[in-house]
């Protein structure tokens, strides 16, 4: 099962970078048993994306900066179906 939160700063915004626009083949890769899950790829890459940019923001001391972007990730997941979420 993917768990984007075992990722670091780079390995996120690399991971949410090339799944921004999913391909089925990635799709499947991920959900192999589930059908139309696009959407659902793409949330999963902005979460990557945002808890990148609040993994940065943190490490540079910016913290309110953080926080936002960690919300912005929170909501995401908490949006996520069940199958989808670590």
């Amino acid at each position: 099962m993917l768990n984007l939160d075992a990722m670091d700063v780079t390995e996120l915004a690399e991971w949410g970078k090339t799944h921004q626009n999913p391909t089925i083949e990635q799709c499947q890769t991920l959900f192999p048993k589930r059908k139309n899950v696009i959407p659902i790829v793409r949330n999963l890459s902005q979460y990557a994306i945002n808890k990148a940019t609040s993994m940065t923001h943190r490490l540079k001391g910016e913290i309110p900066e953080a926080l936002m972007f960690e919300q912005y990730a929170d909501n995401i997941y908490n949006r996520l179906p069940e199958f989808a979420r670590w």
